[in-house]
């Protein structure tokens, strides 16, 4: 094979590569782009039939300014929680970080919480509508309305064999069918989604340790628990007592 023919085939490469790459992050960042893309001024309220069609995760910002805010409803209340992070020390691995919000308020298309205050938005083309929550005084520091695109269904949200645990209210009927080995992993599955680090050699450490989406990175992990998940520990836990 000629220079030129190892040239031509060397470009059409980077080209099929950087299309990958490309369709790739477009499925990554979901519906991020329409962010920043479209005419502001065509983004409008966005009035929900249902308070529950707000509950999702919503993407902010990018890079070491990205964050995810998660909407519950849950036993006749609204739970906000907040995911940021930061680099370790060494500049190797990025921290994740939980921060419940209080005084979650979702009235009409507006809310509310000790943190932050906003609306949910909307924006029509002809091809999509797309969502959004956009918040007035932002955590990250941006000056003026930051918009979160609204790409991630609650399951989606969670990692695991059993992300159910983390946002939903777990019955008695589902859990019984399911052995202590079973039960045990589910229990454990919450704190390891927060990164907790389990005692090393143990039975946990090496289950989760094979888990490609796990991080060990907390030696506590106490405050990142929300409602759902404390009352589904307990709950488990009386099963397992069984």
């Amino acid at each position: 094979m000629n220079t030129r023919s190892k040239s031509v085939i060397y470009k059409r490469m980077k080209t099929t590569i950087l299309t990958i790459c490309l369709f790739t992050a477009s499925i990554v960042s979901g519906q991020t782009d329409w962010i920043t893309d479209v005419d502001q001024s065509k983004i409008v309220d966005w009035d929900a039939d249902q308070p529950n069609y707000y509950q999702a995760g919503y993407h902010f910002g990018d890079s070491e300014w990205e964050s995810k805010l998660i909407l519950i409803y849950y036993q006749d209340h609204w739970y906000a929680q907040l995911n940021t992070g930061t680099w370790s020390n060494d500049g190797r691995n990025w921290i994740n970080n939980f921060e419940n919000f209080k005084d979650v308020r979702i009235r009409g298309n507006n809310f509310y919480s000790n943190k932050s205050n906003g609306k949910f938005v909307m924006f029509i083309s002809e091809d999509d509508t797309l969502f959004g929550l956009k918040i007035f005084n932002s955590w990250s520091g941006e000056d003026g309305p930051e918009i979160g695109a609204r790409i991630y269904s609650l399951r989606d949200n969670f990692q695991g064999k059993y992300p159910q645990a983390s946002y939903r209210e777990l019955n008695i009927s589902e859990l019984q069918k399911l052995n202590k080995s079973e039960l045990r992993i589910m229990r454990n599955e919450i704190f390891a989604r927060y990164g907790y680090i389990f005692e090393s050699g143990g039975q946990m450490d090496g289950y989760f340790r094979k888990q490609n989406w796990y991080s060990p990175q907390h030696k506590d992990v106490t405050n990142f628990l929300t409602k759902i998940e404390k009352d589904n520990i307990k709950l488990i836990q009386s099963i397992e007592r069984e």
